[in-house]
Parts: structure tokens; C-alpha cells; sequence
């Protein structure tokens, strides 16, 4: 008895389930991967977060300790100075010996200086031969000589102006001088390094768009890193970002814009304990969600690839309802299986396990007793799997490897699909070349095989089948082996996508390893000569100084490095 053929009724009432259940469980797996994926980007925005406050901690405790030494210098100025001291010309050595024994223990700062009444510098820490600078009329002067209650103060960025500090970027730091009676005696000084500051803030890692700054606390840009020259001293109060997250808090987190480049970051902030002066580190969203962006990008290809095949397969299925129903619900039945195993194996990362899962999926969707699946590069075959029923029990532990000589060849070099009874498959001329295996090789029981194509073109593969259960393959049989197919082509692809960026990362790993091994072999061997050795670029700056040449320069490579070397030793 053979079976009813469905009517059209029926056939037009399984089309829109069909679709319906199609498009369901599309949605279904959208909706799966965007929930996962919303997950992931919580966790990534977190923890870019938790990176930011950590770091920006750490600066404000830097920042601190920093300021702090110096106002601890200067209030011990402040405590020594007797102010009839500063205009008394036998008091003309005593001082600036003292505020140089203060500069020594001071590595963050210029200069100590301290200015008279009349704004003119009275001494300084540095070369006696100092010209006369006057600082009337400067915010340092001018707030503290009209301010008696006045506390530090904490200027703008500035140049150094002449020979004090020429040409470098400082922040001046100064207390009132009082005389006995109260009346303004002058101002004791210190000329911080911002660049000293600037080199601290370039060694943190923050992402190739990642910034940290110091900032004072109405706004003022003191410190940049990347340094943008521009930058430095700007007043971003008024700026969009600054107004939206004023530093009213010990510590925030937002998102941010900007307003010096516009790049959009995970922001925080930290104020310097005690200090009207607040740490700002941003880190680029780009630079923090890159690796989520990239999971995103093989979330939405394997999206489309699944969402393709479930398509494709429902249109196979939509198409064959004229066919007898029990034809219809065999392969359905076929489709759902084959969805079910497609996620387990494109989310497989290993190239065997992928290849064995594909030949036994293929040969249970299909009915097969034989089925290998072969994975190629530049035309040779390089990889294998046979997967026989207990009906070639015998061949079980067949192994001999493809030698590229028998009919499967023309699979993946003709790039196109073959199908064949077993006399189609007798009669072919290549049936027989086996390169003298054909005598331990599984027989071949009719053949249905198909090319596995990458991007381009390219020839990845091949799987195979040979002796179906019942009767010859079919054009049905033939559809779902090529759907079969382009997921075994997707896991390859992806496999090799991924093991080609290991390999990358692991190649710059080892080259930055290199190059740290290096630098430390050199600049260990400069350490350990006996002999005093230092560098100086094109320009006459100190680049290195070993140990040995600081007793005969009699300086401390800290203060030399980056110096010019005829104006430190003219």
C-alpha cells in the first residue's frame, strides 16, 4: 500500500507554519544571542569602569604624596624664614643654602624662591648668577600679598620665565610671608615640574585613545596624557562634559565626551585628598568594548549564517510539499535535527572534532552506512575522517591517508557536486585509480558527494557518502548534504579566523617580550661596565647615564636625563 498523496489544502496549511516556526525560531536565537551579548557588554562596560577607578587611585594617591612633599617643603621654609631675613644683605648666603638643601629632597620641583615685598626675587635655590625677575603684577604675588588669610596657593600652568626655569612647563606653589605685625614680608615659593608629572602620566597603559589628566578642581587643565601642548591650561569648566560631571564627589563614573578631541570614554574621577586638584582618567570606548565589538561581528555572522541555513532549509522544505507526506515529514525531521546539531557545530575550536561530528551527522540525516569528510589546503588533501556503520565492521580500523589519486578528487578540484548510482559509479574511468589501496578501501556502494567552498572559491574540502540505507541518493539527499556542507565550511572558516589571530597575538607577544629582553640585556650592560658611560641625542640631551657617571658628572641621572648637556655644563 502506498501512501496518500496530501492534498493542496494541506500543503498551503503546512506553508505559513512552516515560515511561522521558521521565523520563531530565528527570532528565538536573535533574541538568545542579544540577551548574551547585552550580558557580555554589562560585564566589558564594568570592568572598564573598575580599571579607571583603580588607576585614577592610584594617580590622586601620587598626586598627593607629590603635593604634599611640596607643601610640607614649604611650609618648613615658611618656618625658617625670619622675613627681616630676606632684604638683609649679610642673609644673602644663608638662604639659598637652605632652600638648596630643601631643593635636593625635592625631586618634583624647579626651584624654591622667595620673593620680597616689592615683588622682586630676593633668593633662590638655583645659580646665585640669577638676573632680576619680578613677579608683581603675577596671580602667585598678587593673591597672596592681598590675601592675609590666604592658604597655599596653587597657580596655572606656566613657562619658566628667563633663566629660572626657562622654556619648561611649571605650576607655582607659594605661601604668604608675614612680619611680626602682620603687614606682607613677601612670598615663599616653589616651582613644581609638570613635566615630571607629564612622564608619570605616559608610562600608564590606557588603550591607544585613552587619556589621564590632572585637572584643578575649578577646571583648569594641568596635566595630559597623550600631551596635547594646546591642552595644557585650558579651563574646561564651561566645557559640555565638565558642566554635566562637575567634581562635586570624591569619586564618580560616567560616560563622557571630551572637550579636547571629542572621543567618547568610560570616565571617573578622583579628588587628590586635601588638594583642590582632581584625576581624571578616560578610557575610549572603542579601545574598551574592541574585543566585544569583534564578538559582536562573529555573533552577527554566525546570526546570519544559522538564520540562513534555517531559511534555506524551511524553503527545501516549503518546496517539497507536493511530495508525498510521508517524504514531508521525513524531511522535516531531517531540517530540526540538523538545526539542533548546527550550533554544536559551529561553536565547535577544534578541527577534528568538528570534521567527526559533521561525518556522523551526515551520514545519520542522510542514511548512510559510509561517510568521510576531507579537509583540503593548496589542493592536497591534509586531513580526514571516515565514519562507517557496523555493516563495514571489518574496515573499522581502515587508516591508509588520501592520496589525492582516487574519484573523490574531482570533487574539490571540479568545485561541483557529484551523484551516482553504483552503475554510474562502476562505469566512471577513475572509479578503480585507488593508487593500489582500492583492495583494503571500503567499497563504494553508489556516491553522493559534495565540494566544501570557502570565501573567493577556495577549496576546503569535501564530505562524501557512499551506500545508502534505501534505495540511491536523491536530489533531497543531495540538498541536505550541501546544507551540511556550508556549516562545515562556516566551522572551518571560523576555526581557522581564530587560530589566524592566536597566532597573531601570540607572535606580538613574543616580539614585545623580545624587545623588553633586549633593552634590559643593554641597559644592563651599561650598568655593569666600570667605566662611566652616558648618551646624549642629535640635540645634546641626556638620554642614559649609568651609575658610574654620576659621581663624575656630580648629578644624579634623574636630574640630567632629558637635559641639554652644554647648558648644564657650559
Amino acid at each position: 500500500m502506498t501512501a496518500a498523496k496530501p492534498t493542496p489544502h494541506a500543503s498551503e496549511t503546512i506553508k505559513p507554519i512552516a515560515w511561522a516556526l521558521s521565523a520563531a525560531l530565528i527570532v528565538a536565537l536573535l533574541a538568545t544571542m542579544g540577551y548574551e551579548l547585552s550580558v557580555d557588554r554589562r560585564a566589558t562596560e564594568n570592568r572598564g569602569f573598575a580599571d579607571a577607578s583603580n588607576l585614577a587611585e592610584l594617580l590622586s594617591q601620587h598626586a598627593a604624596e607629590t603635593f604634599g612633599a611640596v607643601d610640607q617643603a614649604l611650609t618648613g621654609i615658611v618656618d625658617q624664614v625670619d622675613t627681616p631675613d630676606i632684604v638683609d644683605p649679610s642673609k644673602q648666603a644663608m638662604l639659598p643654602r637652605m632652600l638648596r638643601a630643601r631643593l635636593t629632597l625635592s625631586p618634583n620641583v624647579y626651584a624654591f624662591y622667595i620673593i620680597d615685598s616689592e615683588g622682586r626675587l630676593a633668593h633662590a635655590s638655583l645659580d646665585d648668577r640669577l638676573g632680576p625677575i619680578d613677579f608683581s603684577g603675577r596671580p602667585l604675588f598678587e593673591t597672596l600679598r592681598q590675601t592675609p588669610a590666604a592658604g597655599l596657593f596653587l597657580g596655572r600652568p606656566v613657562t619658566g620665565p628667563g633663566e629660572f626655569a626657562e622654556g619648561r612647563r611649571l605650576i607655582n606653589m607659594g605661601y604668604r610671608l608675614n612680619n611680626p605685625d602682620g603687614s606682607f614680608a613677601g612670598v615663599a615659593a616653589a616651582a613644581v615640574s609638570l613635566e615630571a608629572l607629564q612622564k608619570i602620566y605616559d608610562l600608564v597603559r590606557i588603550g591607544p585613545r585613552g587619556v589621564v589628566s590632572l585637572l584643578s578642581l575649578d577646571g583648569i587643565l594641568l596635566v595630559r596624557s597623550p600631551y596635547i601642548a594646546e591642552a595644557v591650561g585650558l579651563d574646561i569648566s564651561q566645557s559640555p562634559g565638565f558642566r554635566a560631571n562637575p567634581p562635586t564627589a570624591s569619586s564618580e563614573t560616567f560616560y563622557t565626551s571630551a572637550a579636547t578631541d571629542g572621543i567618547v570614554r568610560l570616565s571617573t574621577y578622583r579628588i587628590v585628598q586635601n588638594r583642590p586638584l582632581v584625576v581624571y582618567v578616560g578610557l575610549a570606548s572603542d579601545d574598551v568594548f574592541a574585543d566585544w565589538d569583534n564578538q559582536l561581528h562573529l555573533q552577527v555572522f554566525l546570526a546570519v549564517i544559522l538564520s540562513t541555513i534555517i531559511a534555506g532549509f524551511t524553503f527545501v522544505a516549503t518546496t517539497g510539499l507536493t511530495r508525498w507526506r510521508r517524504d514531508i515529514l521525513t524531511h522535516e525531521a531531517r531540517l530540526n535535527q540538523l538545526v539542533d546539531a548546527s550550533g554544536a557545530l559551529l561553536a565547535m575550536r577544534d578541527m577534528d572534532a568538528l570534521l567527526k561530528s559533521s561525518a556522523r551527522l551526515a551520514r545519520d540525516l542522510i542514511g548512510a552506512h559510509q561517510c568521510v569528510v576531507m579537509q583540503i589546503e593548496d589542493g592536497k588533501p591534509v586531513a580526514h575522517v571516515t565514519d562507517l556503520s557496523d555493516r563495514y565492521s571489518e574496515w573499522h580500523t581502515y587508516a591508509d591517508k588520501p592520496t589525492g589519486a582516487g574519484i573523490y578528487r574531482l570533487v574539490y578540484q571540479q568545485n561541483r557536486v557529484f551523484r551516482m548510482t553504483q552503475a554510474e559509479l562502476e562505469q566512471h574511468p577513475d572509479y578503480l585509480r585507488f593508487s593500489g589501496l582500492h583492495q583494503r578501501h571500503p567499497p563504494l556502494r553508489g556516491w553522493l558527494a559534495v565540494p566544501l567552498t570557502g570565501i573567493g572559491g577556495k577549496s576546503l574540502g569535501m564530505i562524501q557518502l557512499s551506500d545508502k540505507y534505501d534505495g540511491d541518493f536523491d536530489s533531497a539527499d543531495q540538498s541536505l548534504l550541501m546544507q551540511i556542507g556550508q556549516i562545515v565550511v562556516s566551522g572551518i572558516q571560523t576555526i581557522r579566523l581564530l587560530q589566524s589571530i592566536d597566532s597573531t597575538r601570540q607572535q606580538a607577544e613574543r616580539a614585545a617580550q623580545t624587545a623588553q629582553e633586549k633593552t634590559a640585556e643593554i641597559e644592563s650592560i651599561f650598568e655593569a661596565m666600570s667605566d662611566a658611560f652616558f648618551s646624549v641625542d642629535r640635540d645634546f640631551r641626556f638620554i642614559y647615564i649609568n651609575r658610574r657617571a654620576e659621581p663624575l658628572l656630580r648629578r644624579s641621572a634623574e636630574d640630567l636625563i632629558g637635559k641639554n648637556l652644554w647648558e648644564e655644563f657650559p
